[in-house]
């Protein structure tokens, strides 16, 4: 069963019954998410948002959009391309010593291990929407001829 976003926070972030009653009154107010709920209220910073939604990612396989989740450019620099082009992956956050990658398709247990030996940090699989990662690999790390024909 997947843990909710408030219970990973809460043990993150000192949050009191009050203070989880205040962003839940916002999230319905706002109807938006937990943590953003929480962000705009001060009560958290970015980081302990991305911290709690990982460990949520580790208790359940989970489809992503990157549309709408983004990428977090930095965490780009910890695979080298050459492992992001084999394994059609990209990396999408890093939080402390867990690093958040997006899949085309789910990875079967050896290649999760290669992949593993390659970085420093843990790595955290999602599943992204069809054609998101390829499209995102196209667009972070063009081939040099496409560069050269956009020039």
């Amino acid at each position: 069963m997947q843990r909710r976003i408030g219970q990973l926070l809460s043990r993150i972030v000192p949050l009191t019954d009050h203070d989880v009653e205040d962003i839940l009154q916002e999230q319905k107010a706002t109807r938006q998410r937990f943590g953003d709920a929480a962000l705009a209220l001060g009560m958290v910073q970015p980081e302990h948002v991305w911290e709690a939604w990982i460990q949520q990612l580790q208790s359940a396989c989970v489809e992503i959009d990157l549309d709408q989740l983004g990428i977090d450019t930095q965490a780009l620099h910890h695979v080298p391309r050459s492992v992001i082009e084999q394994f059609r992956v990209l990396p999408i956050r890093v939080s402390g010593q867990e690093l958040v990658v997006a899949c085309a398709r789910t990875l079967d247990d050896v290649s999760r291990q290669k992949l593993q030996k390659q970085v420093a940090e843990r790595l955290v699989f999602v599943l992204a929407r069809p054609g998101q990662v390829e499209s995102e690999i196209a667009r972070h790390f063009p081939h040099p001829t496409q560069k050269n024909e956009a020039a």
